[in-house]
């Protein structure tokens, strides 16, 4: 069984708008690994974490979330991954 949930949005925050993405899998009974050549194409991501907003309270975990994700996905699931920690 597979489930996949894709919600796309906007975020304001004073003045500012964010545009967010949020991909979610769920693969129940799949391999540990999967291979990123198969019949779909190979995988991208982009992962990014940010504790140190400019106008936001400073998150605590964020960065951390980010790199574990980004190791999960590259070595679980044969993404190619960029990792962007607090980028400008």
């Amino acid at each position: 069984m597979n489930e996949v949930f894709l919600k796309t949005g906007l975020i304001r925050r004073g003045e500012n708008w964010v545009a967010i993405a949020v991909i979610y899998v769920l693969c129940l009974g799949a391999p540990t690994t999967v291979n990123a050549g198969n019949a779909f194409g190979r995988y991208h991501a982009i992962v990014i974490g940010i504790n140190d907003y400019l106008h936001m309270p400073k998150l605590e975990t964020a960065v951390n979330d980010a790199m574990a994700v980004h190791t999960l996905i590259q070595e679980r699931f044969g993404f190619k991954s960029e990792l962007m920690i607090n980028p400008n």
